[in-house]
């Protein structure tokens, strides 16, 4: 048996969940509201008014009927009074459990023991390059052996320039390379004289290689120049053989103009009229004496 309606607020979150009171349709998702006995909902103004007719079956029992001049709220008239919405706060906890930090710290230490791990394993250079340092070691103390001072020098700087600056991490090798920097400054030392005499000899060879390549420019420069005054002598020559040419090629061509022009004037015409009389006169006589000695030749053949 009820004892009275019960106003709650209830949030809501989409339309699934949306409340509406029954009489007037307002929504009452998140506003306070009545819990009728038959179990409907009403906002809390209609839960108020709802001893007005025809709303007497849903109020509870020994509650207060309104006078009658009390209007009943209705959908058509009159949109009821909206309360503001209150919606509930809900606070998470945000508590983590024990397990969960036990946890976390466990990875985080296992993280950091493994990172330590593969810092203390992890190949070091010298691990890396041990046996190209191996061999140029023992090329190195096989020259110093032989008492061959300049190469095992030469070894030994090879050696300590390949180290450089790089982290040796083997105190063994490191004793290895310290070594090696003490033979090397022991068979510097002793292959100085060596190496300054086979410097001053190389500086001799590359100055008498200097002479004789400025030398050879010297004799390309005399060759070069002897060939540009070649050619030059053979362009001024033909140069005169064409200056020559062209003054035959002009005396040539005045002779022609001037035989033409002789062609053309009177005393070659006079000149050509003399020409033809002799040479007819010259063929009259000619054929009379032809004829004379054919007579003859025709008479000495009929003697015999």
């Amino acid at each position: 048996m009820s004892t009275g309606p019960k106003i709650r607020v209830t949030p809501s979150v989409g339309t699934a969940n949306r409340k509406q009171c029954k009489l007037c349709g307002a929504d009452i998702t998140f506003a306070k509201r009545v819990i009728a006995d038959d179990g409907s909902l009403l906002c809390q103004f209609c839960g108020a008014q709802g001893a007005s007719a025809g709303l007497e079956s849903l109020l509870p029992p020994g509650a207060a009927t309104p006078p009658p001049s009390l209007p009943v709220p209705s959908v058509l008239e009159s949109s009821p009074p909206t309360l503001a919405p209150t919606p509930r706060t809900f606070r998470r906890s945000r508590s983590i459990p024990a397990a969960a930090w036990i946890g976390g710290l466990v990875a985080g230490v296992l993280l950091i023991i493994a990172g330590a791990t593969w810092y203390a394993l992890r190949p070091s250079w010298d691990d890396a390059n041990r046996a190209k340092l191996d061999r140029m070691l023992t090329e190195a103390d096989s020259a110093y052996g032989r008492n061959q001072m300049k190469e095992a020098f030469y070894a030994y700087s090879g050696l300590v320039d390949f180290v450089g600056t790089n982290p040796v991490r083997s105190t063994f090798v490191g004793q290895q390379i310290d070594g090696a920097r003490e033979r090397r400054d022991i068979a510097r030392q002793k292959a100085l004289p060596i190496i300054q005499r086979e410097e001053a000899e190389a500086r001799q060879r590359a100055a008498a290689a200097e002479r004789q390549h400025q030398l050879q420019l010297a004799a390309e420069r005399a060759q070069q120049d002897e060939l540009a005054r070649t050619r030059a002598a053979e362009a001024r020559q033909q140069e005169q053989r064409e200056a020559r040419e062209q003054a035959l090629k002009a005396q040539r061509l005045k002779l022609e103009v001037a035989r033409q022009g002789f062609a053309k004037s009177a005393d070659y015409a006079r000149f050509k009229r003399d020409r033809d009389a002799v040479l007819s006169t010259l063929r009259i006589g000619m054929i009379g004496e032809d004829s004379a000695y054919r007579g003859i030749s025709h008479r000495a053949e009929a003697q015999r």
